[in-house]
């Protein structure tokens, strides 16, 4: 938009999915910068410049975030690291625990942000990486989807479970059943100015989850159902699905093919169940491979009623 209209571009890059914009950043000086799956570019107001494989960077890489610094310098996201410009060339700076970068940020201080599907955030102090975690108590979840800094200098952290806040000396995490947020999977933040006051935590009465799981028209006994906050894969570590998620429940059906789990945090839960088989399946309200999760509300009762696992 240059105040009047609106134009498209497609003067990107030249690979096959330059039209695919996967982020917009604009220094303070103006440079507007669009990332795509392989490749940056860079608007000054008249021309544009592109970066992409043979021209600034070396074989193909798969872009996922871009910040820009004060200094106007692009910092870009991509599987195992972050790339940074200096007006010439692209630098490459690897970590330890930077695995798929998903979300970049630069506070007031010039330290570079970076969330990661499933190693946390990492904080670049321009000579080293810093770890932040589940397991070092400062996130609710290791999967970062979304960053940002607000003018205060305090950094946000969008996960797939839960916000987090970090101002500076101590980190407070945020869910459905402690402050109102209205999904605990956190995927983009924007903030106006120094950013709002937080809310005091405060504790929900929790739910139930029930429902009935059947075969071939009879109820399934002593089945083992159970859930998780997370997003649950076709693979796994440890001895169930939800075993290495930051919040898990389970029990087995009684006579009747009935589950019943009580005490559950406000929250939306993923679903899975071990037939006497032995075999996994993700349930929600019925047995598939793409899964829905189940609304638990406050002091509330969430029937799925009858899960037919017939065809499974």
């Amino acid at each position: 938009m240059d105040g009047a209209t609106w134009f498209e571009t497609a003067e990107l890059g030249s690979g096959e999915f330059v039209d695919q914009v996967k982020g917009i950043a604009v220094s303070a000086d103006g440079i507007a910068w669009a990332l795509t799956p392989n490749g940056v570019a860079s608007f000054d107001g008249s021309a544009w410049r592109f970066w992409e494989e043979g021209q600034g960077f070396e074989g193909t890489i798969f872009f996922e975030a871009i910040a820009v610094d004060a200094e106007g310098r692009p910092w870009v996201g991509y599987g195992s690291g972050v790339y940074t410009f200096d007006g010439t060339t692209w630098t490459n700076i690897e970590g330890a625990d930077l695995s798929q970068v998903q979300a970049v940020a630069v506070d007031a201080g010039g330290r570079v942000w970076a969330g990661t599907y499933s190693r946390g955030v990492n904080v670049w102090d321009g000579s080293a990486w810093a770890t932040f975690s589940r397991e070092g108590g400062q996130l609710p979840s290791d999967n970062v989807k979304a960053l940002a800094v607000d003018g205060g200098g305090r950094v946000w952290v969008g996960t797939e479970y839960g916000l987090a806040v970090f101002d500076g000396s101590a980190w407070t995490a945020y869910h459905m059943h402690t402050s109102g947020l209205v999904d605990n999977e956190v995927v983009a933040i924007g903030i106006s100015g120094a950013g709002p006051a937080l809310p005091a935590l405060t504790e929900t009465q929790p739910g139930t989850l029930t429902g009935t799981i059947v075969r071939d028209g009879d109820p399934l006994p002593e089945a083992f159902v159970e859930v998780c906050v997370e997003f649950i894969g076709s693979t796994f570590s440890g001895d169930s699905p939800c075993a290495d998620q930051p919040f898990t429940k389970s029990t087995t059906t009684t006579a009747d093919g009935t589950f019943i789990l009580d005490g559950l945090p406000v929250g939306r839960y993923a679903i899975t169940m071990r037939t006497p088989e032995g075999k996994w399946l993700r349930v929600t309200d019925q047995f598939s491979i793409g899964v829905e999760k189940a609304t638990v509300e406050e002091g509330r009762t969430t029937d799925l009623g009858e899960l037919d696992l017939s065809e499974s």
